[in-house]
């Protein structure tokens, strides 16, 4: 029966949350007892509270990150649909309302880092986290420095190991993606604000007031960002070459069985999702060095004609 109540008081605030305005204390109070519960009612009570939040803007802050901490440390398997939705409900509304704070950084971007900070040995729960950032890349993008790290050692201690699971293959491909897209981004930035100074420097030669700081240099690097973005494209190009080729290889092996067919077409699937991004990076990083060594068993093997084929696919790629 609570449960039932739950989503129903959900779908009120969700179709028509100015009925329920005058009674949102009220409905707080009357369901914040559930949170304490150790079953699935307790993440029909988040999303409740996520859905609170998104239609009333003055919810309490304190109340909203409190369930937002909660939400990240639910990785657990039970629910874990509504984990995710609440979360996608409620990051933007944190982004809204809660990005102009007093310090650096908002409150919900330092518990996302705290969490990773102090329970990154928590297999489960970072990838629950890794699993948001790249659902809203745009969100972290302004505090993506807080997070390359994480990312990057994830996808290099988990995507490599023999026979990872399809889960943990797509959720590094989508981190080596969303890392694309954010310095494709920040490129873009630079070339805007440098097409900006100058026309700031061409008004001003008109005789009109303008700035007289090149907005470049507000665009300064810290030695952490610049040795960081200085290291990472070469471990992404390289990991997406390892990657392309230990799946191949192990697709190799004869198909015996239709699961083993099944598992070699999406493989092949994978792969061509890899190339597609390897040649996405080279665009936006040509100065990456390629370690050819990694083809040097493939290439001394007279067998090997399906690696010597992606081989050739990958020169392609670095060529053009």
């Amino acid at each position: 029966l609570t449960v039932e109540y739950l989503q129903f008081a959900s779908l009120m605030i969700r179709t028509s949350p100015n009925n329920l305005a005058d009674r949102r204390k009220e409905l707080i109070k009357s369901v914040w007892p559930i949170m304490k519960s150790e079953d699935v009612r307790k993440h029909y009570a988040q999303y409740l509270f996520c859905r609170i939040f998104e239609g009333f803007e003055n919810s309490p802050p304190k109340i909203t990150y409190q369930i937002y901490v909660d939400l990240l440390h639910s990785h657990q398997s039970e629910a874990k649909h509504l984990v995710r939705q609440g979360l996608d409900i409620l990051l933007p509304v944190l982004k809204l309302r809660h990005s102009a704070e007093t310090g650096k950084f908002p409150m919900w971007i330092r518990q996302t880092k705290k969490i990773l900070l102090e329970e990154g040995h928590h297999y489960l729960k970072v990838i629950h986290i890794l699993h948001l950032i790249v659902r809203h890349p745009n969100i972290f993008y302004p505090y993506r420095l807080q997070f390359l790290s994480h990312m990057i050692s994830h996808m290099d201690r988990n995507g490599l190991i023999a026979n990872p699971s399809s889960e943990i293959r797509k959720l590094c491909l989508s981190i080596v993606e969303v890392m694309i897209s954010w310095d494709t981004h920040r490129i873009y930035e630079i070339k805007q604000m440098n097409a900006d100074h100058l026309k700031s420097l061409a008004i001003k030669s008109e005789g009109h007031d303008s700035a007289s700081v090149n907005p470049l240099l507000r665009y300064v690097e810290s030695q952490f960002e610049e040795k960081l973005r200085s290291q990472y494209p070469e471990i992404i190009v390289s990991y997406l070459i390892r990657i392309a080729k230990s799946t191949n290889d192990a697709i190799s092996v004869q198909s015996t069985t239709k699961d083993q067919a099944l598992i070699k077409e999406s493989s092949k699937v994978f792969i061509k999702r890899t190339l597609e991004l390897l040649n996405q990076a080279l665009i936006v990083w040509p100065y990456v060095s390629i370690k050819y060594t990694l083809f040097e068993r493939t290439l001394s093997s007279q067998n090997d004609s399906t690696g010597i084929l992606l081989f050739l696919k990958t020169l392609s790629i670095i060529i053009d």
